[in-house]
């Protein structure tokens, strides 16, 4: 994100930090999938607005979770019964 912040327009960053939002929510809160494949997707995606000063949302294609996917593990997805949970819950 500072990448994002130090090098993109104000209508950029908030779109960067919203697609972000979006795909970790989607891949690591409701897909429990493994984060290393997106850290590696967002250093990418980092270096490429240092040396463009633009985001490309195509960046993050192979982290987001098709719809399909999504859907299927948000209907049997379970939370412990956590205060950290309840928040994402809500």
């Amino acid at each position: 994100m500072n990448s994002g912040y130090k090098n993109l327009q104000d209508e950029d960053f908030k779109k960067l930090v919203r697609y972000c939002s979006i795909v970790s929510f989607r891949y690591n809160i409701i897909g429990g999938l493994n984060p290393n494949a997106q850290e590696d997707v967002y250093n990418a995606i980092a270096l490429q607005i240092n040396s463009t000063k633009k985001f490309d949302v195509s960046g993050l294609q192979s982290v987001y979770v098709s719809n399909n996917s999504f859907e299927n593990d948000f209907s049997t997805k379970q939370f412990k019964n956590t205060s950290r949970n309840h928040k994402i819950v809500k």
